[in-house]
């Protein structure tokens, strides 16, 4: 499990949780930025939680990498990791941006998590549902598809892809219509 904090680490987090700056202007700083949201049950959100934090600090630039949850229940808990890089070359923050999804997805995926809790999964997770829905799940999500827009004109290929899973990083352009993890699930 987790380790308690003491009372006035934990009252400075609540009262100051929400107070954080707006993407644009981080950018602007250098700093590449995100949270991404992971699931777990008890027995296994402590190895989530730590080989999370370890495998985004190996992300070349990254200088933070921690988490906090929002939502508890008897069976488990979300953890929402929060991540920024600082790359001296800007030309390399979308390659830090997306290694860091990669890393985070793949570990809490290897310590047995599930890769999202209550905001789903969308162009940023797509390519990650093998670890939680397997090849079955993948194929099921592609018949629902075909049956539900025959043509292919709701986003097209944002959720699944309409041809066999490859388990390849997702490309995703950083644009304002991009970044959000939860733009375009179906």
């Amino acid at each position: 499990g987790l380790a308690p904090a003491d009372a006035a680490a934990a009252e400075g987090w609540m009262s100051h949780r929400n107070n954080v700056p707006e993407w644009r202007d981080l950018l602007e700083q250098g700093l590449i930025a995100d949270t991404i949201e992971v699931s777990g049950t008890w027995s296994q959100i402590g190895a989530i939680y730590e080989d999370v934090v370890a495998a985004l600090k190996t992300v070349p630039d990254c200088v933070n990498a921690s988490a906090h949850s929002s939502h508890v229940y008897r069976s488990g808990i979300n953890l929402y990791f929060t991540f920024a890089c600082m790359p001296e070359d800007a030309s390399a923050m979308g390659a830090r941006y997306l290694e860091s999804w990669d890393r985070a997805l793949n570990s809490t995926a290897s310590a047995g998590g599930g890769i999202a809790h209550h905001h789903g999964a969308g162009r940023l997770r797509r390519d990650y549902l093998r670890h939680d829905l397997g090849e079955n799940g993948l194929a099921l999500l592609r018949k629902l598809k075909q049956a539900i827009d025959p043509q292919g004109l709701l986003n097209p290929g944002k959720l699944v892809k309409p041809d066999v899973d490859t388990g390849t990083k997702p490309s995703v352009a950083l644009t304002d219509d991009t970044t959000d993890d939860e733009a375009g699930a179906w």
